[in-house]
């Protein structure tokens, strides 16, 4: 039940932030003159990061079996995985809420 919740808002994370990055100037008009500016590569590559962060943890949302058992470490003798799928729904919960204070720059 909780794996179903996480992968339903995993999916509206995906269409909210899709509508928020293609009306970028409305909501941010900081991050689009970071993606306009031609300074040199650091502005742009900082601005794809916090651009592509919370499909990163939408990701995270919607695939934690997958990352659990392709990115977790490994016990010795028993190939069972360290960090369960509620690990990395705990991860994408602090990837979002840290890609939110970064957006908040570019206001």
């Amino acid at each position: 039940m909780i794996l179903i919740f996480h992968k339903i808002s995993g999916v509206i994370i995906i269409i909210v932030y899709s509508y928020i990055f293609t009306n970028m100037g409305d909501y941010y008009p900081g991050l689009k003159a970071a993606w306009e500016v031609d300074y040199g590569r650091r502005t742009v590559v900082g601005a794809g990061f916090v651009t592509l962060l919370p499909f990163v943890a939408s990701a995270l949302f919607i695939f934690p079996r997958y990352f659990s058992e392709k990115f977790s470490l490994k016990t010795g003798f028993f190939p069972e995985a360290v960090f369960g799928p509620c690990s990395f729904i705990f991860l994408g919960y602090l990837l979002l809420i840290f890609d939110i204070a970064l957006l908040q720059l570019f206001k």
